[in-house]
């Protein structure tokens, strides 16, 4: 088990995210930019920087982040809160700013876990769960991170943890097979069933999706899945998209 998995929440005592009490695991990258999507922080795959500007001490004369930078990434004018230039920010690797900020306004905002550091920490979580529990990984999406994945769908399966997932289903449908196999009960949201209002609001079109869909149909997969559309003002609300959704 060599595989390396870039995480950016693990929540216990979930219960929005599949059947009983679970241990929600937020992995990032994402095939979607969803404009309205409630973790964008996720999109990006690999550690970066959160800057919470709110909690910034920089108009009581604190500039310590300045001096750490190791990209310069870091700006401030006189009688302005501090700027982050996010395309030298992305260079980074040790962000010592989140280190020296006294106020924890910035924030790494993405841990590295090996499949066994995560596989203790839902064996930690495994009497919280009752008996209809278990672990529910997302994101961002968490078959971006294929490999590392599997590894701990492998380790779950081993130890008769219930398996559940939200994915936007955007992938090679190999791959997209590939996970589902060792999974319980999946999310899949299809925002819109035109492809290309689809496209304007997440950034790709819905026909990988949808074909998916009908692969793993296809497939004979045993597990439990549940189709939803996030209902978005002005964007899918409309009688006719409801006509047309989930043809399958």
């Amino acid at each position: 088990m060599d595989a390396r998995g870039h995480i950016f929440d693990i929540q216990s005592f979930s219960v929005h995210d599949g059947p009983g009490c679970r241990t929600t695991v937020f992995m990032t990258g994402c095939p979607l930019q969803c404009r309205w999507c409630a973790n964008p922080e996720s999109w990006i795959y690999g550690k970066h920087l959160m800057f919470a500007q709110a909690s910034c001490k920089w108009d009581k004369g604190c500039d310590v982040c300045l001096s750490v930078c190791p990209t310069s990434a870091i700006t401030m004018e006189p009688g302005q809160p501090p700027q982050v230039d996010w395309n030298k920010c992305k260079d980074c690797h040790d962000f010592p700013c989140t280190s020296i900020c006294p106020n924890r306004a910035l924030k790494q905002c993405v841990r590295e876990y090996t499949s066994e550091e995560l596989l203790q920490i839902l064996r930690r979580d495994f009497s919280s769960w009752g008996s209809n529990g278990g672990v529910t990984f997302s994101g961002g999406d968490p078959i971006t991170q294929h490999d590392f994945l599997i590894e701990v769908l492998k380790g779950c399966q081993k130890l008769g943890i219930h398996i559940a997932i939200e994915t936007s289903a955007h992938f090679p449908r190999e791959k997209f097979l590939d996970v589902m196999q060792y999974i319980d009960f999946a999310f899949i949201d299809v925002k819109n069933m035109d492809s290309e209002a689809h496209k304007a609001g997440t950034s790709v079109g819905n026909e990988l999706i949808l074909d998916n869909i009908r692969a793993l149909k296809q497939s004979g997969w045993k597990g439990r899945l549940v189709l939803r559309q996030p209902t978005i003002c002005g964007y899918n609300d409309s009688e006719e998209n409801a006509k047309n959704s989930f043809p399958l």
